[in-house]
């Protein structure tokens, strides 16, 4: 089973742009970029979460960063992944993110997941195992550990303007307005409880008896409201034996895939007929650009 994230925004000049960290200070929106013809498919892999980390400290958590740093196949896409380890009373204190629009995927336990708006309301649910929750740019997340220790997986990427106080309509006959505004119409603020920004439907395996051997479980706006106008969703697919996920592409999403059980080849071609390809075992992870044929 894979987990997988993706956030959009305007294209970069060049299929990618791979950190070279030892490039001194140049920045570009970033790092400097590898020279393509250097460039792996190692480069768009990171494995550091496969791992829990220590919690003997004084919030009883531990963060796993996926950054740029660790991570250079991500560099300038906007993107990033993290693990968190909860001992029994972690807390992850209240702290924001200016640039980042954060998803939060329970892979264990139980935990209360709460954020407040600019108007200071406080929303607050409490996630199980495979359960998804996502929190808006500049909004104050809080994490509580609430039952047993677990792991969260963290997606998190940039978006243009998001609505901050208002969860979206999902197109399901809740709001009958015809208007989209880069999305579907909102729900009226006073409204709008924290199960709006909750979402159950990625905890239970898909049927893949077909075709391709594969079931993909979508966390679009239809399904998960309070992502609407955020530029971001999370999905998850299920392969049986030799299942493949045929060649595709996302002309307005960049994707960063998770694998959370067994072994996977994650491929991608480059617009110059390049091609990159990638074993995964459990824990890995691996980045895909926006626009580019990608295949598993």
């Amino acid at each position: 089973m894979v987990a997988m994230g993706r956030a959009s925004d305007p294209d970069p000049l060049q299929d990618f742009c791979v950190a070279d960290l030892s490039a001194g200070t140049t920045k570009v929106n970033g790092f400097a970029c590898k020279d393509p013809n250097t460039v792996k498919a190692s480069d768009f892999f990171f494995k550091g979460l496969k791992k829990p980390g220590l919690t003997n400290n004084t919030f009883n958590i531990n963060v796993t960063s996926g950054d740029v740093e660790s991570f250079p196949g991500i560099n300038t896409l906007r993107i990033s992944m993290f693990r968190v380890d909860f001992a029994r009373g972690g807390l992850n204190p209240p702290h924001s993110h200016p640039r980042v629009t954060e998803i939060v995927y329970l892979m264990k336990g139980a935990i209360i997941a709460s954020f407040v708006t600019t108007n200071n309301v406080l929303y607050s649910q409490k996630l199980v195992k495979g359960e998804p929750l996502y929190n808006s740019v500049d909004n104050k997340p809080l994490n509580r550990e609430f039952d047993k220790p677990k792991m969260t997986k963290l997606v998190k990427g940039t978006t243009g303007n998001p609505q901050r106080l208002a969860s979206c309509d999902d197109g399901t006959g809740r709001d009958e307005r015809a208007a989209k505004v880069n999305g579907f119409a909102c729900k009226d603020p006073n409204t709008v409880k924290a199960s709006d920004f909750l979402f159950k439907g990625l905890n239970k395996p898909g049927l893949t008896n077909n075709t391709f051997n594969i079931n993909v479980t979508s966390g679009y706006v239809e399904s998960f409201p309070g992502i609407n106008t955020l530029g971001i969703s999370m999905f998850r697919v299920d392969f049986a034996q030799e299942g493949l996920n045929p060649p595709h592409s996302h002309p307005r999403a960049r994707e960063i895939v998770y694998l959370m059980k067994g072994t996977l080849i994650a491929s991608f071609v480059t617009t110059k007929n390049v091609l990159h390809s990638q074993k995964l075992v459990k824990g890995d992870v691996f980045v895909i650009r926006r626009g580019l044929v990608h295949f598993q």
